[in-house]
């Protein structure tokens, strides 16, 4: 999701314009369908545009992996196209 909106994971919420927070909450609500509807399909791996690939598909560079957060998840993500929108100074995030 956060690679359709082309934004960095390691973005803080705190940090992100309300424009983006509208984007993220927009889209948040409209993956949630698109993956049901994928799943109930058969067809949720096919319709991944980040997670375990190796290179974007926009930019055609290799993509950033990493285990990010505080679970183990992996996270795949491009340095170039994700922008990535540090905390607002003075804002402390946990």
């Amino acid at each position: 999701m956060l690679f359709r909106i082309r934004l960095h994971p390691l973005s803080t919420i705190g940090g992100l314009p309300a424009p983006k927070l509208r984007q993220l909450v927009e889209q948040a609500r409209q993956y949630s369908f698109d993956f049901l509807a994928w799943k109930k399909a058969f067809v949720l791996k096919k319709n991944w545009l980040a997670h375990t690939k190796s290179t974007c598909p926009r930019c055609k560079i290799a993509f950033s992996k990493g285990r990010l957060g505080n679970t183990p998840r992996r996270s795949f993500y491009c340095e170039r196209c994700q922008k990535r929108y540090p905390p607002l100074a003075g804002v402390t995030e946990s």
